[in-house]
């Protein structure tokens, strides 16, 4: 089972995942790392301690999926590292034909989702990671939030042994003293965390991006706040139901209203519950924001977000 320790209140969340991912990486010698020319603070150490399972394949999306292909034909289980809309976007072909239709297992962790690496482009915004990955089967979602979820999400890797994980991670910090400190209680439960409103409530409002956390907060007082870490087809029928539960869900979110958050979640409704009476409101990015560069002070003043 894996154990997340006790970090600080500065420690990002992307730091606290890939720290579990060192120490799974240390424990067991057929965990093998391939990044894309993409350096961690948490896994300095390993190329020079274990040269023969750190791999930088360079800037070479496609191939460097290709070769997790290969490795996981070979036993090993692979662990490939770069920039989210570069992994997924120009990966997307071996993706889809080397490691799903080939059933093939292996963990994808992208850096950056949304606007993270705002000020390096629209080339690095990552608005529709989840419409690309979320029709392949035998494939897990997950967006750490806090150090719990990080726990939640490695437990159904190791359980679910017919599953790759990707997995998306923001820059910003691990939620957990932000969560103590609103006075709001919090619930894990098949995937998700909600912050309960201090009263009853029929109203959510859903959300897949940390940063926004203080502001969806300070917006929505009388909403349950969710968020969904962990996404499969394990999942459809236990979100629909919590999702089920209210009248009135708001999605704030940075991604895509098509194939993103806000779509994931019509869906299941859809699905498991035709004919439902829910309202659903999206505050989400349109497929324009990929052509210019914009920071998400700029994004969250276009979309009226606090």
């Amino acid at each position: 089972m894996t154990t997340v320790p006790s970090l600080p209140t500065t420690t990002q969340i992307r730091d606290i995942f890939l720290d579990v991912v060192k120490e799974r990486f240390i424990l067991d010698s057929s965990n093998i790392i391939l990044t894309v020319d993409m350096g961690a603070l948490s896994f300095k150490e390993l190329k020079s301690n274990y040269p023969d399972r750190f791999i930088n394949i360079g800037v070479c999306e496609q191939n460097s999926v290709s070769v997790a292909a290969g490795l996981a034909c070979a036993g090993m289980n692979p662990i490939v590292y770069g920039i989210t809309p570069f992994l997924v976007s120009r990966a997307k072909a071996q993706l889809r034909h080397d490691i799903s239709i080939g059933n093939k297992r292996f963990m994808l962790i992208g850096s950056g989702l949304g606007l993270s690496y705002s000020e390096d482009g629209p080339s690095h915004h990552s608005f529709d990671d989840i419409s690309m990955i979320i029709n392949l089967p035998n494939f897990a979602i997950s967006t750490p939030v806090t150090q719990e979820s990080v726990s939640h999400i490695f437990q159904f890797f190791d359980k679910h042994l017919d599953y790759s994980l990707y997995t998306r991670l923001d820059k910003s910090l691990a939620l957990d003293n932000l969560i103590l400190s609103s006075d709001r209680s919090s619930i894990y439960t098949n995937g998700c965390l909600i912050l309960r409103s201090g009263l009853p409530t029929t109203k959510a409002c859903v959300s897949l991006t940390p940063f926004l956390l203080d502001s969806l907060l300070s917006k929505y007082p009388d909403h349950d706040i969710i968020f969904p870490f962990l996404i499969s087809d394990h999942h459809y029928l236990p979100h629909s139901q919590i999702f089920h539960q209210y009248q009135s869900v708001v999605v704030e979110d940075e991604s895509s209203a098509f194939g993103g958050l806000f779509m994931y979640i019509s869906t299941i409704l859809s699905l498991y519950f035709p004919g439902n009476s829910i309202s659903i409101k999206s505050a989400l990015h349109i497929n324009k924001w990929l052509q210019s560069k914009y920071n998400r002070t700029q994004s969250y003043d276009y979309y009226t977000i606090d």
